[in-house]
């Protein structure tokens, strides 16, 4: 399965998905390759971990919170 990026999958590579995040129209942001590397692995590997299975993360969601606010209810 290749991934995709963006509601409309218009990047079939990570590493392109970070870099139109960082070419705002506004205030560019530049990175050096090591910190634009380092973001890619932090996205890579701490974000889109095949561990991270809806099914497993559904688990995670808490049915009331210490507060006594409304939990957001998630249709699955």
């Amino acid at each position: 399965m290749q991934r995709t990026f963006f509601h409309n999958g218009a990047f079939t590579r990570l590493e392109d998905a970070i870099r139109h995040h960082l070419d705002v129209v506004s205030v560019p942001i530049v990175l050096s390759d090591t910190e634009f590397r380092q973001l890619v692995d932090f996205v890579r590997n701490g974000l889109l971990d095949d561990r991270a299975w809806p099914q497993k993360m559904r688990l995670l969601i808490p049915k009331e919170v210490p507060s006594g606010r409304p939990v957001l209810r998630f249709e699955f």
